[in-house]
Parts: C-alpha cells; structure tokens; sequence
C-alpha cells in the first residue's frame, strides 16, 4: 500500500511539475504575441500619423483655394472644378487612411500593458472618426455655398448652376 502511494504521489508531482510548465510556456507564449501586436500598434500608428499628416496637407490646400478669390459668385463657376478637386484630394487621403489602417483597428480592439499603447489606440480610435466629420464639414460647407449661389444664378441668368458635391466615401460612424 506504500508503494502505492509513493507512485500515486510521483503522478501527482509530475502533473503539477507538467502542468506548471505548460502553464509557463503558454504564459511566455501570450507575452511575445503581446509584444509583437504593441510593435505592430507603434508602426501602424506611425503610418496612421503620417496619412493624416497628408490629410491634412489636402486640407489646407482646400482652405487656400477657398480662401482666394474663388468663393465669389462671379468667380465660384469657374472656380468649383478647382475646388471639387481639392475636395477630391482630402476624399482620396481620407479614403487611404480608411483602406490602411484597417490592422490598427484590429490591433487596437485589445488592451496592452503598455499605456503608451494603449494611449496610441485611444488617439487613434479619437481622431479617426474625426477625419471623416471634419470631411463631411468641408463638403458640407462648400455645398450650401453651391447651394446660395445656384440661387443667386436664378436672378442673374448669364451663369450658369454647379452641382453640389457628393462624397463617396463611407462614414466610419458608421461602421
């Protein structure tokens, strides 16, 4: 009956010895899949940053051409395929970040023990949104210009109505 229980003991030792192993190997599995999403979260924000730069870039030539002569109503028929291009152009980059930082919504859909990670994702999941209202505002904007304008035109018939501008991209409030 002692020999029994030595063995039966011996089993249990080896369970535990085993089971605290595969325990640290798991453990030591889940931190380097960690670490490789919190370097995937740094560089896929990085590339975030660096689209929205370029967002931004588009949208102050937008607001340059804005700012010019170009939204009088004498001028704005002439001038809105200049403008509907430069809406175009903030569209495309918005369009961009949208199509490439698809991996950084994913990544960041998880909690890291890193809150300098974690502070990325929550800038990210901020400003992303924002992009597309500030988008939206442009668009906006320029189309009750069109609008006012389309109307002075009924008045003043040697020009001619422009179409208002419509975006082609999915609201990500959508989403």
């Amino acid at each position: 009956m002692k020999k029994v229980g030595i063995i039966i003991g011996v089993f249990v030792v080896i369970g535990i010895v085993a089971i605290v192993f595969f325990m640290k190997q798991s453990i030591k599995k889940d931190q380097q899949e960690t670490k490789e999403k919190m370097s995937n979260v740094e560089t896929e924000y990085d590339n975030f940053s660096q689209n929205v730069t370029a967002f931004n870039e588009k949208r102050e030539e937008l607001a340059e051409v804005l700012k010019d002569d170009s939204i009088y109503y004498a001028t704005l028929s002439k001038n809105s395929s200049k403008i509907v291009k430069k809406i175009e152009e903030c569209e495309n980059a918005a369009k961009n970040i949208q199509t490439k930082n698809q991996k950084l919504k994913e990544l960041c859909k998880s909690y890291y023990p890193n809150e300098e990670i974690n502070e990325k994702c929550s800038n990210y999941e901020e400003s992303y949104p924002k992009i597309f209202e500030v988008l939206k505002q442009d668009v906006d904007n320029y189309n009750q210009m069109v609008i006012k304008y389309n109307e002075w035109t009924k008045k003043n018939k040697k020009y001619k109505a422009i179409e208002e501008y419509e975006l082609k991209i999915e609201d990500v409030n959508n989403e």
